[in-house]
């Protein structure tokens, strides 16, 4: 787990999947599962201080589905980066933040944003980079066109604020995000949904909005159908496919997620509980936590790091 008194790593290892156009993902061994799409772009709005998971999660997951994902944000050219953050729950009132990883800018926003209607969606990773952004006019006109233009807007933590500055939240739109923005969705004319469970997305016509990366499996799910994908599960062997995912405390499962989002969820299980319980198409196996360990064992997650929020 990264410390927030230690250097960002240099690599950027967030980004290794490539973005290419292909319109097929499927399974060397008879296929399972096979996804078909047909080719998509996506622009995600990034910043520096934007929450590591909530940004790594839907790229590489895209990516991998041969979906282009533009990263841009005003003031920064490709080939620069972002700094990133963690956060995680350390026994504190609130969420600590950590030092994340360097996430590469992929577009330049002035290219990007002159023709909005070239891209299938808009995600905005949560993170308080989104409060500055919020004041950015440039930024807020973006979102005022993805919301004219009714495409998809994938909005979690705190980034619904974006919304709320766009005035994409008049009429009662539903929405839920992280607690403290209540009442600012009710007084941007939105209706408050409790982000409960925290695996909840509420889809509410083109805005797809969540607490955080709890919900990646329903947000990405939900995405995926917004833009013509689909998503075909034949009988393959047996009638399922299983993935078995070993994890070690603190252990960062950004890669596990991508696999899983379309699926909509895994079950967590404790060594233990592996034999019994292990008919779920995705097994994540906390290796050296206890399942009754308080809030990180059994049912709810293995691990601080990846599964803490559960």
């Amino acid at each position: 787990m990264p410390s927030s008194d230690s250097e960002p790593e240099e690599d950027v290892h967030l980004q290794r999947c490539p973005c290419t156009p292909n319109a097929l993902v499927q399974s060397e061994q008879g296929s399972i599962r096979s996804i078909h799409a047909p080719p998509r772009k996506v622009l995600m709005l990034c910043g520096d201080y934007m929450e590591d998971y909530k940004a790594a999660v839907p790229l590489n997951a895209l990516c991998t589905l041969g979906i282009t994902v533009d990263c841009a944000v005003p003031g920064k050219s490709p080939g620069d980066s972002c700094l990133t953050a963690v956060h995680d729950f350390l026994g504190f009132e609130l969420y600590t933040e950590l030092t994340g990883h360097r996430f590469m800018i992929t577009a330049d926003f002035a290219a990007a944003s002159a023709d909005p209607s070239c891209y299938d969606a808009l995600v905005i990773p949560g993170g308080r980079f989104t409060e500055q952004l919020s004041a950015d006019a440039a930024i807020v006109d973006l979102v005022v066109a993805f919301a004219a233009l009714r495409r998809p807007l994938v909005l979690t933590c705190h980034s619904q604020l974006l919304l709320a500055a766009a005035g994409g939240l008049r009429g009662g739109v539903r929405c839920t995000a992280f607690f403290s923005l209540r009442y600012v969705v009710e007084m941007a004319g939105g209706t408050w949904v409790d982000p409960e469970p925290f695996g909840l997305c509420v889809a509410d016509g083109h805005v797809l909005s969540a607490i955080g990366w709890p919900a990646h499996a329903q947000i990405l799910a939900k995405l995926l159908d917004s833009m013509g994908a689909r998503v075909v599960i034949d009988a393959g062997r047996g009638g399922g496919q299983r993935i078995l995912v070993l994890c070690a405390l603190a252990n960062q499962t950004v890669f596990e997620y991508a696999f899983y989002a379309a699926k909509g969820g895994a079950r967590m299980l404790g060594p233990s509980a592996l034999v019994a319980r292990g008919a779920a198409d995705v097994v994540v196996v906390g290796v050296g936590v206890p399942v009754e360990a308080g809030g990180i064992g059994g049912e709810r997650g293995c691990c601080s790091m990846a599964f803490g929020g559960w």
